[in-house]
């Protein structure tokens, strides 16, 4: 009976509105809050779930970009660090082969070396370059009513 006026008349259900925002501006403001970590340090992963974990169970589109988020953020540590272990590998290699030489200088095996860690100064600009677009284009994306997704992500979270 609460949700009917006098005379019969079924009330209006309020249109859902989390955090009293506009319910796309929301489904963007998840993507988006990714850069918060710019600011504040591990707040681009505690604000996207905080806002996920709040609204999962209420809307679906919530939970599914959340989880489209959440993929995304992992497959991003997975990636960085296999870029660290790129990054050793080359690094360990050209020490080695210094401390090899005793002096007289590199041997002529020292660029492979130094290629991976050019390989890897390369990867490593795709990636931070690659990680800013895609947050975007996944916010344009959920702007619009729609699930933000990213390419080369493992599904960890099915949605």
């Amino acid at each position: 009976m609460e949700d009917i006026q006098p005379y019969g008349i079924p009330k209006k259900k309020a249109p859902f509105r989390p955090w009293n925002m506009e319910f796309n501006t929301f489904l963007m403001l998840m993507h988006i809050s990714q850069f918060a970590s710019m600011i504040v340090p591990m707040a681009g992963w505690i604000l996207p779930i905080a806002m996920w974990a709040q609204f999962k169970e209420e809307n679906e589109l919530i939970d599914k970009n959340g989880k489209q988020i959440l993929n995304f953020m992992l497959t991003f540590v997975i990636y960085i660090i296999g870029m660290g272990i790129l990054y050793l590998v080359g690094f360990i290699m050209l020490i080695t082969m210094a401390e090899d030489s005793q002096g007289s200088g590199l041997d002529s095996r020292a660029w492979i070396p130094i290629l991976l860690l050019v390989i890897w100064l390369i990867l490593l600009s795709i990636l931070v370059i690659g990680h800013s677009i895609v947050i975007i284009l996944a916010g344009i994306k959920a702007n619009k009513g729609q699930v933000g997704t990213y390419p080369l992500t493992i599904k960890f979270f099915k949605s």
